[in-house]
């Protein structure tokens, strides 16, 4: 006697199953990757709603729990929305794959987050450069371009030899807050050259400045003012301190 058990049918709701099936897939997608990205039903109704679709959060709600089918062009929309490729949305589902894809997703909304307040503070720390550089232009004015650095008198020197603790620290800061961009999907305007990964600033006054202190260093480069001298030990060298 044959005791193997037949699987349940599906319900039987006039549509043939695949159709069904791809159906559900991407209404449990559709919500998982929402709550990784930390939007609420509301959040990505509106966000559909701007696509000059006719959608509310009880859309989404009876979409999510199967109650409403999913219209082509509204599946292409959210998928924009969700930053996914469509296919990835009608895959089955499954508890595991969820755990790894939200915990990327939790990284990709904490960069966005990080990226706005890191470019924030990053301004900030430029525009405290601007005096130590107005300065450092006026003193090497007084050089003609082909100068060397045996050339400098002792102060000059001196602020040179910080210069390049600065660019050290600005292509640092340059490339966190590039790489958190990438990761947050955005397309931030970058030099990618070592010495010159210059995000575009608003404020031209800014990018030039900074464009103006790498050209010093990399006029100076090999001099021993580039050399590994701690920020501290420099502080106690300055000239007449």
């Amino acid at each position: 006697m044959d005791n193997r058990q037949e699987p349940p049918a599906a319900p039987d709701t006039g549509r043939p199953q695949l159709a069904v099936s791809w159906e559900a897939n991407f209404a449990q997608r559709m919500k998982r990757m929402r709550e990784a990205r930390g939007m609420t039903q509301t959040d990505l109704a509106r966000q559909v709603s701007k696509y000059n679709l006719p959608f509310h959060q009880p859309t989404v709600q009876r979409i999510e729990a199967g109650e409403r089918p999913i219209r082509l062009n509204e599946a292409f929309v959210i998928a924009e929305i969700l930053k996914v490729d469509f296919p990835e949305l009608i895959k089955p589902d499954t508890p595991l794959n969820y755990e790894v894809y939200g915990a990327v997703q939790r990284i990709n909304v904490a960069s966005s987050w990080l990226v706005d307040k890191v470019g924030v503070a990053f301004d900030d720390w430029i525009e405290h450069l601007l005096p130590f550089i107005n300065a450092m232009k006026e003193r090497l004015s007084q050089y003609a371009d082909t100068a060397t650095a045996d050339d400098l008198d002792q102060v000059t020197r001196w602020g040179l030899a910080w210069a390049y603790r600065v660019e050290s620290i600005y292509n640092d800061l340059a490339s966190s807050v590039t790489s958190l961009a990438r990761i947050a999907g955005y397309s931030p305007s970058i030099y990618e050259t070592p010495t010159e990964q210059l995000v575009e600033y608003e404020h031209s006054v800014l990018h030039d400045s900074v464009r103006l202190l790498l050209v010093w260093c990399e006029r100076f480069r090999g001099s021993e003012l580039d050399s590994p001298v701690s920020p501290a030990q420099l502080m106690k060298e300055f000239p007449g301190g």
